[in-house]
């Protein structure tokens, strides 16, 4: 009894993981990040963490020029986002 419900589980699983598989391939991949928004520290990490590199540079910059109090945080990340391409995995700023 417990082995046949085990199996029923695990064919509801599958299934829903056949469609939630399915729902992913129908969506957009996006090329570009989006534009516009608030210029973060955490924002620039979320960027860098899709791989938006670039973009996240630019962020830190606005963030250094409207907010000075800031400039070590988005100093250390900037470090990070340089280590990337000597191929050093990112982590989080956050403790």
């Amino acid at each position: 009894m417990v082995v046949e419900r085990a199996l029923e589980l695990l064919g509801e699983i599958d299934a829903e993981l056949t469609e939630l598989e399915g729902h992913i391939k129908r969506r957009p991949v996006r090329r570009s990040p989006p534009e516009g928004g608030f210029a973060t520290v955490t924002l620039a990490e979320i960027y860098a963490r899709q791989g938006f590199i670039s973009k996240a540079m630019q962020i830190l910059e606005d963030v250094v020029r409207k907010d000075p109090e800031q400039r070590g945080r988005a100093e250390v990340l900037m470090e990070k986002l340089r280590g990337i391409q000597d191929g050093v995995p990112f982590e989080s700023t956050k403790g």
